[in-house]
């Protein structure tokens, strides 16, 4: 009697619906969202800063639904979700459109998206646009078997999204694709959000549509290079504005690049972005929630507004080693402060004899094996053995800090042995799997 039950309902609904609405088992827009989000590639980078404008709803649809801020809330959550990005606060983002007179258009934020991105910090601002939206419910009857009447109701939607993602350096479209959904349920949604929300046919398209909007985002962001600025320059310290909540560390290191004008487009007008040249290198050394503190390792004379791109620390043959776990280092002994103060004034190995001496009394002090292991790393005529050794006893005296074995694969890797880094950078990623210096230095070994 159930399997009959199941088979006539099944059988109504297949009569009762549209016959331009293709069932939820034949339909080929766009694949469910657990399918479309597994196909993404893990991600390791810096987070990106963007701004998601509230859905512009063309459609025509005047229902119960606000696809406007539904759409947006839920394209926002995914996006997070995606661990690739932070989202500007929606009022924020409001409040800065309302201030530079842009009408809360499609076109309107696009040609104005260099200045907003400016003004927000936002690498990028992703517009969407409801193209197509509509619902219906068909309600049949049926009887099985001689037996009592029962109502079958079937529920069918269909919406289409245009998602725009503009480039605030160059005001570029860099992505513009259309999302299409239809599913089937027995229900329609009159709101967003809810515990039933995701089981209604409105729900399933909408979460389908979006998925698939965000693992175009995703995608097209993922070959964009990531961009921060300097923020103001203090002596010797150099503020950047990224921070904690972007995923920086003490011992990241940027490339600082001075900003041109802007390049037009002799023909049509249209900015083709602006020239960028080098201007040096910083390290952080103190990072906070949303800025970092950094200090220059090459290049001079920066400035409030210049371009900082991330660099791994590897590649950066003048970088200083350092730990981004949350066990604070002690403070230098008097004799390490003061070989560190004579270093930074000489350069090369200023203050490694020293060093040596004092390091033969005091073997378990962490901040002169690290100052040692720096000194050594960067000198051309050093003794690198003696850097491994110090990189396995820094692991020793704090086994639990996931950037010490990346620290030892650095100096097996002035040593040439390849087997002893990628074992070492292996311990790394297993004790941090997103670490991201162990992360794109194992690629750089394997390869």
């Amino acid at each position: 009697m159930n399997t009959q039950r199941v088979l006539l309902a099944a059988l109504v609904a297949a009569i009762l619906l549209p016959a331009d609405v293709p069932a939820a088992t034949k339909q080929k827009d766009v694949p469910r969202p657990q399918d479309a989000i597994d196909t993404l590639p893990p991600y390791f980078g810096l987070k990106r800063l963007v701004a998601v404008t509230q859905f512009i709803n063309k459609s025509g649809y005047q229902g119960q639904l606000q696809l406007g801020n539904g759409l947006a809330d839920m394209l926002t959550d995914a996006l997070m979700r995606s661990g690739r990005f932070i989202i500007v606060e929606r009022q924020q983002l409001k409040d800065v459109l309302r201030e530079q007179d842009l009408a809360q258009s499609g076109r309107a934020i696009a040609a104005g998206a260099a200045e907003v991105g400016k003004l927000l910090n936002a690498q990028a601002i992703v517009i969407g646009t409801v193209t197509h939206y509509d619902e219906h419910l068909m309600v049949g009857a049926g009887a099985v078997g001689g037996g009592p009447q029962f109502r079958v109701s079937t529920a069918t939607a269909r919406l289409q999204i245009n998602i725009r993602v503009v480039d605030t350096t160059t005001g570029e479209v860099i992505l513009s694709q259309s999302s299409r959904a239809t599913d089937q349920a027995s229900a329609l949604a009159t709101a967003f959000g809810g515990s039933g929300f995701a089981k209604t046919a409105s729900g399933k398209v909408c979460q389908r549509a979006i998925t698939d909007a965000v693992c175009n985002i995703c995608r097209t962001m993922d070959e964009v290079p990531w961009r921060g600025r300097i923020v103001d320059v203090r002596g010797d310290d150099i503020i950047i504005n990224a921070g904690l909540r972007l995923g920086v560390v003490p011992g990241d290191c940027f490339r600082v690049f001075t900003e041109h004008d802007v390049l037009l487009d002799p023909e049509t007008g249209l900015p083709l972005g602006s020239p960028l040249s080098a201007a040096g290198v910083v390290q952080v050394r103190e990072v906070q929630l949303t800025f970092a503190v950094a200090q220059p390792l090459a290049g001079a004379n920066f400035a409030r507004g210049q371009v900082i791109r991330f660099v791994p620390a590897f590649e950066i043959p003048s970088s200083s080693p350092a730990l981004s776990s949350s066990a604070p280092l002690p403070p230098d002994a008097p004799e390490i402060a003061a070989i560190r103060a004579k270093h930074a004034k000489g350069g090369g190995t200023t203050g490694l004899a020293e060093l040596n001496k004092y390091l033969g009394d005091h073997s378990d002090d962490v901040n002169g094996l690290l100052l040692r292991t720096a000194i050594i790393l960067k000198s051309t005529t050093a003794n690198k053995h003696v850097a491994l050794q110090d990189t396995r006893r820094l692991q020793q005296l704090r086994p639990n800090e996931p950037d010490l074995p990346a620290l030892e694969a650095r100096a097996a890797l002035a040593l040439n042995d390849r087997k002893a880094a990628l074992a070492a950078l292996d311990r790394a990623l297993q004790m941090a799997p997103g670490n991201l210096e162990a992360v794109l230095l194992h690629r750089r070994v394997a390869e």
